[in-house]
């Protein structure tokens, strides 16, 4: 598998969200807008290894902007696979009860 650019994490996350591009670095903090940011945030640290201040630089907001935004994207994720994960241990709860 090859590797994506900035560039393709970013177009990707938006068709995802389905979110224009230009409305990311607006500042809107419309929820749908603000989910993609984060979750454009989070990728590109993640998979290509940028450094917040670089990643602030691209979207023209201050590294802590950055930060925040990786973090409670993180927590989100966390958050539903405890859900998740909650869901699975009663199902298996129940079908024990009945076995």
């Amino acid at each position: 598998m090859t590797e994506l650019t900035a560039a393709q994490i970013i177009s990707d996350t938006c068709r995802k969200h389905m979110v224009p591009l230009k409305e990311l670095s607006a500042g809107s903090r419309r929820k749908d807008i603000v989910l993609a940011r984060h979750e454009i945030f989070h990728r590109i640290r993640m998979e290509k290894k940028w450094s917040y201040y670089r990643i602030a630089k691209l979207f023209g907001y201050h590294h802590s902007t950055v930060l925040d935004g990786i973090i409670k994207h993180q927590q989100r994720k966390d958050m539903k696979n405890e859900k998740i994960n909650s869901v699975d241990t009663r199902r298996e709860r129940r079908l024990k009860a009945y076995a």
